[in-house]
């Protein structure tokens, strides 16, 4: 892991960007999309960018306040709202993965730990600027 290594390192821990929601819809062809039943907080790609620009200027520091989202919401709730307005149009089927990690991941798991950065773009605001 880097941060164990000998060589000083700044790590930044972020939540799922807007554009996940996207990829989930267009990664396979067909009329279906499956999605794991998730609570995510997603963020926009571009404040995860400038986020890591800034730490890139400054001293290592080890793990980095992790960042996320301006609010939780269901992953399958985002990507019926990309194929409703901006398709493709498919039928969206969200699923519990097994085990403990799907688990996890339906009840929040995923989302963050503690108080950190938050980003500002809702997901409304990007799903609006999407050409």
């Amino acid at each position: 892991m880097a941060l164990a290594g000998p060589v000083p390192v700044t790590v930044l821990r972020a939540a799922q960007f807007h554009e996940f929601a996207l990829q989930m819809l267009t990664r396979f062809g067909g009329p279906v999309a499956v999605v794991p039943a998730m609570l995510s907080q997603p963020v926009a790609a571009r404040e995860v960018a400038a986020e890591l620009v800034h730490l890139a200027g400054g001293e290592p520091r080890g793990m980095a306040t992790e960042l996320a989202g301006p609010e939780p919401l269901q992953m399958a709730d985002l990507v019926r709202r990309v194929s409703r307005e901006h398709g493709p149009r498919k039928w969206v089927l969200s699923f519990p993965l097994p085990g403990r990690a799907g688990s996890a991941m339906k009840s929040g798991g995923a989302l963050p730990d503690g108080p950190g950065l938050r980003g500002t773009q809702t997901f409304d605001q990007w799903l609006a600027a999407l050409p």
